[in-house]
């Protein structure tokens, strides 16, 4: 378990910021204890925008309500154990023969019969009647349960928000008009029976609507709980191929969405430690911005679409999570029927 602490902004100004310590298995689940602490719904953590600042925090922004979280993993410095001393070894002390006395045949033993005595009636002593003890306050049996140490509760300060999130004015794109256009050409996939084919076409519809240098969709397998490529675009796409990469469940930023559940769109990649830095190295392409939406449907996640490195800015936005949204949705429905049929 890892000690973390969550800053939660108040929804409005008269709402109070809580930071609390809390001990958890990642961030993410450190959030949602959090906000399961303060009787919020944690299924608002499903789009996100993550930004890795200077010191190793995470801000987290939602885009239900647009606050803004900060998080940040706290070093445990471990107890030093303590030195035994090894005591002195003493001189053995020379083994004696010890002498045998002769075996000499037991005398019978005469079991004498037992005498009942009767015991004198003694009047009971009563105890006095106790109040019975106090039920431990639900909040310490909450805080205990979910492993929260400490709490810090202040009213709502508005200067402190300014300096968390993205410092930049993200640019906007007509979202309604790309999604009008999508509506005509996603039912391509519809026709197709090849499901390699039909996530080709997703491919190629989000490059057409998204200006990235590069994206991947990728495929759940089941049987071996790890992820696979079923179609690449960018400069580095035959190469990628070559590789026949399978990545396990959790793994790297991709991993990390399909097992969350999460739609996350990550600045400055290379100082988030969940990057998997290790296609990137092999393959000589430097990765800077990310954007991974899943492929759900039902309870089930089937997969993943994947943008690397925005064109025209280091951050992707809103908008444009809720694009690849639409086109994931879409995908997933298509995979749901296929795998109906079977």
């Amino acid at each position: 378990m890892i000690k973390f602490e969550v800053y939660i902004p108040g929804i409005t100004e008269d709402d109070f910021d809580i930071t609390l310590k809390i001990k958890a298995k990642s961030w993410i689940e450190a959030l949602k204890i959090g906000l399961n602490r303060l009787g919020e719904d944690a299924k608002i953590i499903k789009n996100l925008m993550i930004d890795i600042m200077d010191d190793e925090s995470i801000h987290v922004t939602e885009t239900v309500n647009n606050r803004v979280f900060r998080i940040k993993e706290l070093v445990v410095e471990e107890e030093p154990k303590p030195v035994i001393e090894a005591k002195p070894v003493g001189q053995v002390k020379p083994i004696v023969a010890q002498k045998l006395e002769p075996i000499t045949e037991p005398k019978p033993v005469i079991e004498a019969k037992p005498v009942i005595k009767t015991k004198p009636v003694v009047a009971q002593k009563l105890e006095p009647i106790t109040e019975p003890k106090p039920k431990k306050p639900l909040k310490n049996r909450f805080e205990e349960h979910f492993d929260i140490e400490d709490e810090v509760k202040v009213k709502t300060d508005t200067t402190q928000k300014i300096t968390l999130g993205r410092q930049v004015v993200e640019e906007k794109i007509n979202v309604e008009e790309i999604l009008s256009d999508l509506y005509f050409d996603i039912s391509d996939i519809d026709n197709e029976n090849n499901v390699l084919n039909a996530m080709e076409i997703v491919m190629d519809l989000t490059m057409k609507y998204m200006n990235s240098e590069s994206g991947s969709v990728y495929l759940v397998d089941m049987n071996k709980n790890d992820i696979i490529f079923a179609a690449i675009r960018g400069p580095k796409a035959e190469d990628l191929k070559k590789l026949n990469l399978r990545i396990p469940m959790g793994m790297g930023i991709v991993g990390f969405c399909v097992e969350e559940n999460v739609s996350i769109a990550i600045s400055e990649v290379n100082r988030d430690p969940r990057f998997y830095r290790a296609i990137s190295q092999k393959l000589g392409y430097p990765t800077y911005s990310i954007l991974s939406i899943p492929i759900y449907k039902s309870g089930r996640v089937y997969g993943a679409i994947q943008l690397i490195n925005k064109k025209s800015s280091s951050k992707f936005t809103t908008d444009e999570i809720s694009v690849i949204d639409y086109i994931a949705n879409h995908a997933a429905q298509y995979l749901e029927r296929k795998h109906n049929k079977f």
